[in-house]
């Protein structure tokens, strides 16, 4: 350097150097000053790789006071294998952003200037450099409290609508197509698919305008597929960010990724809520999913089935034994009110008796004392007429036949008096004869009204338990009865099967050239979709 400054000195004291001269001599002294190659970091800032097979580079280093260093560097095309080599041995992209060590060699020419030349790379320092880039990342999704949050979502226990995140032509969306299409076309679950780039500088915000969507999306999701088929390690290792691996964490719904090959792991497996080893694998996990729980309703409809019936068996019985019930009881009733009524009945006849013979005797008594005093006074008139009759005696016919015409008369007198005495108290012994019988008819209708009473309140209470038990019996067969496939078949609907057995719910499930078979209430027939127009009528 000593040299150049002055030889520049003396060629300022005898003249002016052209550029070329100048360029020539710091050449030199560079050639002379320092070695052909060296070792350095720096960071790939940019990469472009020219179609003839060059790569140019710009590279770039901040020391600790903040200060940058920028220039440019080239990687001629017969040196291209050494970042196939890199990629291959650590699995990193050769691309910007990237800390790498490289073996550069420094050359100056009038007609170029400087020029730095890579011609090695250290893959070592790239994988060191790769794995402290993984461990900031953990450490921060961990200090966030992001890095479970994912994983910590609920289980899909069923799936009807699932988002799909993969790039538009990678090699494993076509063999998870093939599954998903297929739960499509039956109505069994629904795929989204968004699309975003995988590689290449635009791949994080593409892949983080993929998960927006999905979350801003009308739809709700039961998951979220994030595929990529095939591809190198270096491929697979530019998916390791920052910004991926929150997008993932924080997504509201279960995500599942399926990235690479079987031995392939990345970044975003770790804080997905499963991961996959290939996109084959996740659309296999959501159809077994969806297939088992289709299985176990048929199980459990099987299941409803036998309890529904075994219910109705314990009903049947239930009512038959509060019937034979409801008969004994009424049975028991019914004796007992008969008892009651001819307890009731004897009680009435008995008293009604009673009563006639008390009036009878009665009655009589009044008789036997009327016909004492009858007695009584006939005996003291004869008396007195014998009286008279002795004390008169002696005196005239005339006396004596008047007396005897006055005797006729006071008997005639008596007799009828007698006479009128008996039927007035035989009128009144029929009098109350006839009270005593109404009274004890309707002591008798009494008792018979409420014997009634009593007998159609227990048939009415009999009749309202038995009602109540026929209704619940009704309302438990109409509902068996309201879910069994023949009476929905009578009531003028069909059932269209595929050769494989599996229900036809919509027109796209139709296979043109494929036989349905018509279940209808009395029979079936097969039929080809191909003869039927989208509305279901034949276009012959």
């Amino acid at each position: 350097m000593q040299d150049l400054a002055s030889k520049t000195s003396d060629l300022h004291d005898s003249g002016t150097m052209t550029l070329t001269e100048l360029l020539t001599e710091v050449g030199q002294v560079l050639r002379r000053e320092m070695q052909s190659r060296y070792w350095f970091t720096a960071e790939l800032t940019s990469v472009k790789r020219h179609t003839s097979g060059h790569t140019y580079l710009e590279l770039s280093h901040t020391n600790d006071g903040g200060q940058t260093a920028k220039t440019q560097a080239n990687l001629w095309a017969q040196n291209a294998q050494i970042i196939r080599d890199f990629e291959q041995q650590t699995g990193i992209r050769f691309d910007k952003n990237l800390e790498v060590m490289l073996l550069g060699e420094v050359t100056f020419s009038p007609q170029y200037g400087f020029k730095l030349n890579i011609v090695g790379i250290n893959a070592s320092f790239s994988v060191g450099a790769f794995e402290l880039k993984l461990r900031e990342i953990r450490k921060r999704l961990q200090d966030l409290g992001e890095s479970e949050r994912n994983k910590q979502l609920p289980v899909p226990l069923d799936f009807t609508r699932v988002a799909v995140i993969a790039p538009a032509k990678a090699a494993g969306l076509s063999d998870f197509k093939t599954k998903a299409e297929r739960l499509q076309q039956h109505g069994l679950c629904q795929f989204d698919y968004f699309e975003a780039t995988f590689q290449g500088p635009r791949r994080e915000d593409s892949i983080v305008m993929a998960f927006s969507e999905v979350v801003q999306n009308a739809h709700t999701y039961d998951a979220v597929c994030f595929i990529r088929g095939g591809g190198d390690r270096a491929g697979l290792n530019e998916l390791a960010e920052a910004k991926l691996a929150r997008a993932v964490c924080r997504c509201p719904y279960p995500v599942f990724t399926g990235i690479g090959h079987q031995t392939d792991h990345n970044l975003l497996d770790e804080y997905a809520h499963a991961s996959f080893s290939t996109p084959s694998m996740v659309v296999s996990y959501i159809n077994d999913t969806i297939v088992n729980n289709a299985k176990a309703a048929k199980e459990n409809f099987v299941a409803i089935q036998h309890v529904a019936r075994q219910t109705c068996n314990y009903a049947k019985q239930d009512v038959a034994h509060k019937w034979s019930g409801i008969c004994e009881d009424k049975a028991i009733i019914l004796s007992t009110w008969r008892h009651n009524v001819s307890t009731l009945t004897e009680r009435v006849f008995t008293s009604s008796k009673q009563a006639v013979a008390d009036s009878r005797f009665q009655v009589a008594q009044h008789y036997n004392v009327m016909m004492g005093s009858t007695r009584y006074t006939i005996s003291q008139q004869k008396e007195a007429v014998k009286t008279l009759h002795d004390e008169n005696r002696h005196h005239s016919t005339r006396h004596v036949t008047a007396a005897r015409q006055a005797n006729r008369d006071l008997a005639n007198l008596m007799y009828t008096s007698a006479s009128k005495q008996i039927t007035k108290n035989q009128f009144e012994l029929e009098y109350r004869f006839k009270h005593v019988q109404q009274q004890a008819k309707a002591q008798s209708h009494a008792a018979k009204q409420e014997l009634a009473h009593g007998m159609k309140l227990a048939l009415n209470g009999a009749q309202r338990s038995l009602s109540a038990q026929r209704e619940s019996v009704t309302n438990t067969f109409k509902l068996i009865d309201a879910v069994n496939p023949q009476n929905v078949l009578a009531r003028g609907f069909a059932l269209i099967t595929t050769p494989n057995g599996e229900v036809v719910k919509g027109v796209s499930q139709l296979n043109p050239n494929e036989t349905v078979t018509v279940q209808l209430k009395d029979g079936s027939f097969t039929a080809t979709p191909n003869n039927i127009d989208v509305k279901g009528n034949s276009n012959e």
